[in-house]
């Protein structure tokens, strides 16, 4: 297709481009710089409105129901999967396992079936139930496969077909599923508790807890990897915890409900002043406090914590 002219038609007929003299009336030097490269004014801006948000996380409303206990479930999800996935080879040679390429391909297809699990449940018994059991028999299977492992190391190199190796590859695959399922409950329960306010800076503050986890288990499996029966138990431990978690997480498990914080509901809150941090309450009656001002130009009623009600234009 060659080069347009600067006269294109269109049903309607000839449509002009616009000059370069135009296009600098139309956009101002001012509002394109400003648009090309943040100023240090938008950079304090969005810095100052991170901060507030970060800040909200932490209130004493989120803190200890939600934000804790997610990025510890993070924490612990992310330090016995992610950390294990990267020497899962070293322990297969250490347990002595003959065919690396097969049984490592079997290991990656066991995603398959953790995926077909959560899609299945996560709706029927809920999420947190489904977090906690994928999370316990992953743990369960890292346990299994750590006495399965302990077994072959003091029979020294077991061919393919013997009990020990046929029950490693299930005890591996089955962790592999069930550990898939568990990402899948936990991604979907993180998207969900946080107001929409703090939503986002949620997500990414349980997203850092889980790649700090991720990054510690290097170093511990690095010392352990020697010791491949040490190593699968520390981490079937930490999976064992960190299932009993989600039980610390507040409010009703969202299977097969509508989130409450959506915009149409923002149109009926109210300016709540609860220990000194103002928030809004809706007419579902949840508090969310105030961490940025992303919030619209709403007419409502602010209440402080005697009952004084005063009428605001702003939230």
């Amino acid at each position: 297709m060659g080069a347009l002219s600067s006269a294109t038609y269109f049903d309607d007929g000839p449509f002009q481009a616009l000059r370069t003299e135009e296009l600098m009336q139309q956009y101002p030097r001012q509002r394109r710089s400003s648009i090309a490269s943040p100023s240090r004014s938008n950079i304090g801006r969005m810095t100052s409105e991170a901060l507030q948000a970060t800040k909200g996380l932490y209130h004493r409303n989120l803190r200890n129901g939600v934000t804790v206990p997610l990025q510890f479930i993070w924490f612990s999800l992310s330090f016995g999967s992610y950390g294990l996935l990267t020497w899962i080879n070293s322990i297969f040679v250490k347990v002595h396992l003959q065919d690396l390429y097969f049984n490592e391909l079997l290991f990656a297809a066991a995603n398959l079936p953790g995926n077909i699990l959560a899609g299945g449940l996560i709706d029927r018994i809920g999420r947190r139930l489904l977090l906690t059991l994928a999370m316990g028999c992953s743990a369960l299977s890292l346990a299994a496969f750590a006495y399965f492992a302990k077994g072959s190391d003091s029979n020294g190199a077991g061919g393919d077909g013997s009990v020990n190796t046929v029950m490693i590859v299930l005890c591996a695959c089955s962790f592999q599923a069930f550990s898939i399922a568990g990402w899948n409950a936990l991604d979907t329960i993180s998207g969900e508790v946080f107001p929409t306010s703090v939503r986002s800076t949620g997500m990414g503050v349980c997203t850092a807890s889980g790649r700090i986890g991720a990054l510690l288990a290097q170093f511990v499996n690095a010392a352990l990897v020697n010791q491949p029966v040490l190593l699968l138990s520390v981490a079937s431990a930490t999976l064992l915890v960190g299932a009993a978690s989600p039980c610390l997480l507040e409010g009703d498990d969202m299977a097969r409900k509508g989130l409450e914080d959506d915009a149409s509901e923002h149109h009926c809150s109210i300016v709540v002043t609860h220990g000194g941090v103002e928030g809004t309450k809706t007419r579902q009656g949840r508090y969310e406090p105030i961490a940025s001002a992303s919030y619209s130009t709403l007419h409502s009623t602010s209440i402080t914590e005697s009952g004084q009600n005063n009428t605001t234009g702003i939230v």
